[in-house]
C-alpha cells in the first residue's frame, strides 16, 4: 500500500474514533482538550521534535539550552490550564488538605531548585513539573469526573497508537531508528525511543483490557458492541506494537496488570473490596519472594532476551551510588544529568545515558533522602485514594490499583516519577483527590 493511501486512512480512522467518541460522551468539557494535548505531546514527541527544529544532542552541555518553541507552548497551556481551574472556583485549601503528600514533594522539588549548580535550568524544568500538576487537576475538576479520565485515556490512544502503526510500516524515518553503535534497527513509533513505545502500550494496553474485560461483561446493545468491536482492534495494534518495541520493562508490567484486572473478576473479590488489597499485597510479596530470596531475577531477565545487566544498567547503577553528592538532599530537581557529572559518564558508557534507569536512584539523585522520603508519601497518598475508591468505584478502583503497582515496578528499571513523564502524568491522575468545584458553569466556553 503507498505511504500516502495509508496516512489517509490513519487519519480517517482516528477521525471516526473521534466521531464516535463525541457521540458518546457529548457531557465531556471542552476544556479537556488542554490536558489532552499536553498529553499527547509527553507521550510522543517535543513540539520542536516534530517541526524537525530540535538541537541534536552530542553532549550534555546540549541540554543546557532548552527549545523557545516548546517552552512557549507549554507555557501557553500552563496560564490556559489555570484560567480554567480559577473559573472553576477550586478550594486550593481543600485541594492541599485531600493532597499534603503528593503537593509536599512537588514544592520540595521547587524548593531544591536553590541549590541546583543549574538553578535556572531546573527552574524551567519544574515549571514543566507544576504544569503538568495543573493538567492533572484540569482533568479530576470537570464536571463529568469519571468519564473526564477515561476519555483522556482513550482520546490519547486514538491518536498515538494508530500513528504509530503508521509510522513504523510506511514511514520508517519517523517510526523506526538505527543504533549508531551496533546498527541494529529500533521501533518506535510516535515516541522517542523503544521503551517510550512500550510505556505506551502499557498504559493504554491496561487502559483496553480493563474497558474490555468489564463492558463485555455487562448486558449491552448495538452501540456497546460497536464499542467492544473497536477496542479489540486497538488491543490488536498494542499488541503488534509490543512486539516491534521489545520492551521488557514493559511487558513483563503490562502481564502482572492484566492479571491483577482479570482477578478483580473474582466475585469473592468484589463483595469485599479489602480483600482484594490483601490479595494484591501477598500477590505481590510472593513474586517478591521468587525474583529474590529464590534468585529466579537470573532466569527471568535470560529467558526474556536481556543480559544479566539488564543491559548495562546494573553496572550504571553501581557506578552512581559512587557518585559524590549531598546524600540528604541531592543536587537538585533534575539537575543530576547536567554538566560535569553527566559528560563522565557519558565517556564512560557508549549509549549516552541521561537518566539512571531507576525510578527511586533518580530521586535520590536528585532529591536526596529527603526526595525519598517524601516520594514514599507520594505513593502512600495515593493507594490511601485508590483504597477508598474502591468501596466506591469497584471496577474503577482495581483498575488504578493495577496502574499503581505497574507503575511502582515499572520505576525499578525505568525513571518515570517526575517531569515530562506519561507514567507520572499517570501515577498523579489516579493518585490525587480533587474537591467539587464551586464554581459554576456560564454562557461561553464551558470549563
Amino acid at each position: 500500500m503507498p505511504p500516502s493511501i495509508a496516512l489517509l486512512l490513519c487519519i480517517s480512522f482516528i477521525l471516526y474514533l473521534f466521531a464516535l467518541d463525541f457521540k458518546r460522551e457529548p457531557d465531556v468539557s471542552y476544556a479537556l482538550w488542554v490536558p489532552l494535548i499536553w498529553v499527547l505531546i509527553i507521550g510522543s514527541r517535543a513540539v520542536s521534535q516534530w517541526l524537525n527544529l530540535g538541537v541534536p544532542i552530542e553532549s550534555p552541555e546540549d541540554y543546557l539550552e532548552g527549545s523557545p518553541i516548546d517552552r512557549n507552548v507549554f507555557i501557553i497551556l500552563i496560564i490556559v490550564g489555570l484560567l480554567i481551574l480559577l473559573r472553576r472556583g477550586i478550594s486550593w485549601r481543600q485541594l492541599w488538605r485531600g493532597n499534603a503528600l503528593i503537593l509536599s514533594f512537588i514544592v520540595y522539588c521547587g524548593v531544591s531548585v536553590l541549590w541546583s549548580d543549574f538553578s535556572v535550568v531546573s527552574l524551567k524544568r519544574w515549571i514543566k513539573e507544576v504544569g503538568t500538576l495543573v493538567m492533572v487537576l484540569v482533568v479530576l475538576s470537570d464536571p463529568n469526573h469519571d468519564e473526564a479520565v477515561k476519555t483522556v485515556f482513550r482520546r490519547c490512544a486514538y491518536v498515538l497508537l494508530p500513528l504509530s502503526v503508521l509510522f513504523i510500516k510506511y514511514y520508517p524515518d519517523l517510526g523506526r531508528a538505527y543504533s549508531p553503535w551496533t546498527g541494529e534497527v529500533g521501533y518506535s513509533g510516535v515516541t522517542v525511543g523503544k521503551n517510550s513505545l512500550g510505556v505506551l502500550c502499557l498504559i493504554f494496553g491496561m487502559f483496553f483490557v480493563w474497558n474490555f474485560v468489564t463492558s463485555s461483561s455487562k448486558k449491552g446493545i448495538a452501540a456497546d458492541k460497536q464499542r467492544l468491536l473497536i477496542h479489540a482492534i486497538i488491543l490488536i495494534m498494542i499488541f503488534w506494537l509490543f512486539a516491534k518495541a521489545n520492551s521488557a520493562t514493559s511487558l513483563v508490567c503490562f502481564i502482572i496488570g492484566v492479571c491483577m484486572i482479570v482477578g478483580s473478576r473474582m466475585r469473592i473479590l468484589r463483595a469485599n473490596p479489602r480483600s482484594f488489597v490483601r490479595y494484591v499485597m501477598v500477590a505481590g510479596l510472593i513474586v517478591f519472594a521468587f525474583v529474590t530470596i529464590l534468585d529466579m531475577s537470573k532466569t527471568l531477565v535470560l529467558n526474556l532476551g536481556r543480559d544479566e545487566t539488564l543491559t548495562g544498567r546494573t553496572d550504571l547503577w553501581r557506578e552512581l551510588v559512587k557518585v559524590d553528592i549531598n546524600p540528604f538532599i541531592g543536587t537538585g530537581y533534575e539537575s543530576f544529568w547536567l554538566g560535569d557529572r553527566a559528560a563522565k559518564l557519558w565517556q564512560k558508557y557508549s549509549f549516552h545515558p541521561n537518566q539512571s534507569h531507576n525510578g527511586y536512584l533518580e530521586t535520590y539523585l536528585n532529591l536526596g533522602v529527603m526526595g525519598l522520603f517524601l516520594l514514599a508519601g507520594v505513593v502512600v497518598s495515593a493507594y490511601r485514594k485508590i483504597r477508598q475508591g474502591l468501596e466506591l468505584d469497584f471496577d474503577f478502583g482495581a483498575f488504578c490499583l493495577a496502574l499503581l503497582i505497574i507503575i511502582l515496578l515499572h520505576n525499578i528499571t525505568e525513571a518515570s516519577f517526575q517531569g515530562l513523564s506519561l507514567m507520572w502524568f499517570v501515577f498523579l491522575l489516579i493518585g490525587m483527590e480533587v474537591p467539587k468545584p464551586s464554581g459554576l458553569q456560564s454562557s461561553g466556553f464551558p470549563v
